[in-house]
């Protein structure tokens, strides 16, 4: 209903514009119009005609041509052999507009030229011509047109031109939403703001000045989209003639055939039309005071549309840019591969294997991640290795037999013949390794009996723990503690007793719902084994039990953009693709990560997050700055969850975070 509303009151005001006219003039013998299917409206076509017809009718129309249109228009006046014909053609642009030209043609061959006498002397012609140049653009939300005039007038021996004429006109149109009517359009065409004047002999001839004011409401009676209605309207106002309306509809089954009416200063028009292939044939029957007129046009579209070539150019655009961001990834990679390679020469030069080794295995890393040519890089590894584990085995074979000695100046023998084992298997033929050995198989030989008792004394603890009986098992290894104190089995026992103790004394504690108790007991209990699966999973029980989690959900859909948030996010993609290309990479990830916060999945801001997030992350990983790296490269995982190489990155470095954490506390 209000849709219905509006559209009653655009009538009002094309009904009060028209009923506002005062002056004086003489209209052009082209004032007739052009187009069957425009004609075939009533004339109602400020808001409402097609591309190649738009220069004579409304210049602003063209700012939403599509594709080259060129429209061929002819009619025969009242069965006589006055030709009235018509050739437009409009060409749109990318950037910059669409360009239309439309020529006119009234006249007539073969006029008998007669003397004094009435004699036949012979044949003149009269024939008017009409050149419209014609421009339409939109500016935001608005289509702007300008279109320049020039008519030629040839007479028998007598030929004219006129001065220029200007014609400005506007439109814009609405998308109504959802439901029947769908889109309305307003356009306001003012015809010869500059009066084109012409004179033919003594007289001269100028135009007076017109405003046509016109809309259109577009309606889908159903959902399917197959039928579709138009009705148009307008409102002329000319200097020195009565205001006129005009009004039309048509109704259009799926785009190929068209059935339409009009009504114009009490006189009617019927017309089809039919559409194939871009290619449109438009027939129309207008009465008029002198008869009726059959009018032609044939119409003809071709070419890509311009939206679908900005939407290509855009498309190569990004990928113009995807080629270059790879590129300069891929140089910064290499160079980063590079330094890295020539730190770890210079570590092997200095003897630092260890750490030259690091370097290139993370080389290594970055360069098969880059897809960069690894063959020098394993060649150094490989040597690199090979060098680091002989002086490994060196240097662990002298630990073995230093460990061997220590142990036997504290009487463990079986340590000793430990370490002497190991260290025969890197050398066999190392004598203070194979006397340690000896000397720790005799000391061990006295001792087996005594090794045997206490064996026995530890299976038989083992078997009461096993069946539950934890006072006997704790009488028992405290007399073995009395007998073996330095033993380190029985030191083993003794903490698996008490262990065992911690745990019964939570389960107990949890079953009564003492659950603080129960989580301080086998706190206890990961005192003596810290990994215990079991007691991780019960302290993880007990905590859930005493602090149950609560989550919400919260589930949010994202606004559409408004026009400004639009082009804050346009601006903010492009100097971040301005930044990456100057090698300003925070700049560039800070413009992107505003993009995506504002506008997720925008372009192929993802992509290039993921891609810069990746290389920030290994030049962090080659300055050793692990933690940093990780964190760059999570933002990255988060975006690119399903990424191979990123997920690799992550595992890679987090694995290393775990060895560095693990190395300090052993050194604790």
């Amino acid at each position: 209903m209000r849709r219905l509303l509006i559209f009653g009151f655009c009538l009002l005001v094309l009904m009060a514009s028209a009923a506002a006219s005062n002056g004086a003039g003489t209209r052009s013998p082209f004032e007739f119009g052009v187009g069957a299917r425009e004609l075939a409206l009533g004339g109602s076509a400020v808001s409402s005609c097609d591309g190649a017809t738009a220069p004579y009718w409304n210049p602003s129309r063209l700012a939403s041509v599509e594709q080259i249109s060129i429209s061929g228009f002819h009619c025969r006046l009242f069965e006589g052999d006055v030709a009235y014909q018509y050739l437009g053609l409009v060409v749109p642009t990318l950037d910059w507009g669409s360009f239309g030209v439309g020529v006119f043609r009234l006249g007539i061959d073969g006029i008998e030229e007669r003397d004094e006498s009435n004699m036949l002397t012979g044949t003149f012609s009269d024939n008017r011509l009409a050149f419209y140049l014609a421009y339409g653009r939109a500016f935001d939300q608005y289509d702007l047109g300008v279109s320049l005039t020039v008519e030629q007038h040839s007479l028998a021996d007598y030929s004219a031109s006129s001065s220029p004429g200007l014609m400005l006109s506007v439109g814009r149109r609405f998308n109504l939403g959802p439901g029947p009517f769908s889109i309305l359009e307003v356009a306001v065409n003012a015809r010869n703001l500059l009066r084109p004047e012409i004179k033919l002999a003594d007289a001269a001839v100028s135009y007076p000045l017109e405003l046509n004011t016109g809309l259109s409401l577009t309606l889908h009676p159903e959902s399917s989209g197959r039928h579709v209605v138009m009705l148009s309207a307008d409102g002329i106002t000319t200097e020195g003639n009565d205001p006129t309306l005009a009004a039309g509809l048509e109704y259009d089954f799926s785009g190929m055939l068209q059935i339409r009416g009009g009504w114009r200063d009490g006189n009617t028009a019927l017309g089809a039309g039919i559409e194939y292939a871009g290619i449109g044939f438009d027939y129309a029957l207008v009465e008029r005071d002198l008869g009726s007129l059959h009018l032609f046009t044939l119409t003809s579209s071709f070419g890509t549309p311009a939206s679908e070539r900005r939407r290509l150019r855009v498309e190569q655009r990004e990928k113009a840019f995807n080629d270059a961001m790879a590129g300069q990834l891929t140089d910064r990679n290499r160079e980063l591969v590079d330094k890295m390679t020539v730190q770890g020469k210079q570590q092997m030069q200095d003897n630092q294997l260890a750490p030259a080794a690091e370097s290139f295995d993370r080389a290594l890393f970055v360069a098969r991640g880059a897809g960069l040519d690894t063959t020098t890089i394993c060649a150094l590894l490989t040597e690199t290795r090979t060098q680091l584990d002989f002086q490994v085995r060196s240097t662990q074979l002298q630990q073995y037999v230093d460990s061997a000695q220590a142990r036997l100046d504290t009487a463990d023998f079986i340590g000793v013949r430990y370490f002497a084992r190991l260290a025969l298997e890197i050398d066999s033929t190392s004598a203070q390794a194979a006397e340690l050995s000896a000397q720790a198989e005799a000391a061990i030989a006295q001792e087996s009996q005594r090794e045997q008792f206490i064996q026995t004394q530890l299976a038989a603890v083992d078997s009461l723990l096993a069946y539950g009986r934890l006072a006997e098992a704790q009488a028992m290894v405290r007399t073995l503690d009395e007998v073996a104190p330095n033993n380190p089995l029985v030191a083993l026992a003794v903490r698996k007793v008490n262990f065992d103790s911690w745990r019964n004394s939570a389960g107990a504690a949890y079953d009564l719902g003492d659950y603080a108790a129960a989580l301080s007991s086998i706190d206890s209990a990961l005192t003596l084994f810290p990994g215990h699966q079991w007691c991780l999973d019960f302290r993880e029980k007990c905590r859930q039990t005493l602090h149950p989690a609560s989550a919400a959900t919260v589930v949010s859909k994202a606004a559409p953009l408004s026009h400004e948030l639009q082009k804050e996010v346009d601006g903010a993609y492009r100097q971040a693709q301005a930044a990456f290309t100057g090698g300003d990479l925070p700049g560039a990830i800070a413009g992107w990560e505003k993009v995506e916060r504002l506008a997720p999945g925008y372009q192929s801001v993802r992509d290039y997050l993921v891609n810069s997030y990746k290389f920030l992350g290994v030049e962090l990983y080659g300055q050793n700055r692990l933690p940093e790296a990780l964190d760059v490269w999570r933002k990255a995982a988060a975006l690119a969850p399903r990424n191979a190489e990123i997920a690799a990155y992550v595992k890679r470095t987090e694995n290393e975070i775990q060895k560095l954490k693990a190395m300090s506390y052993d050194a604790r």
